[in-house]
């Protein structure tokens, strides 16, 4: 597995995008796409995988919460 540190330039722009309101299938592709990544970004500066995985978590609930206002 890849990990980057900082994530890439168009994991930073992804939620963009969902506060479009594009929905759920976008939504979907945008998780795929970037979970692995932010959850190792998360995972490298903090040392813990358990907390990298509720932050990412975190992280797309905000999203979609944002995305759906």
């Amino acid at each position: 597995m890849t990990e980057h540190y900082p994530p890439p330039r168009d994991a930073l722009d992804a939620p963009k995008s969902l506060q479009e309101g594009v929905g759920a299938p976008t939504f979907a592709a945008v998780f795929m796409r970037y979970q692995r990544e932010i959850q190792a970004f998360l995972r490298g500066m903090l040392g813990a995988h358990e907390l990298a995985q509720d932050l990412t978590q975190d992280t797309f609930s905000d999203a979609w919460r944002a995305g759906a206002t």
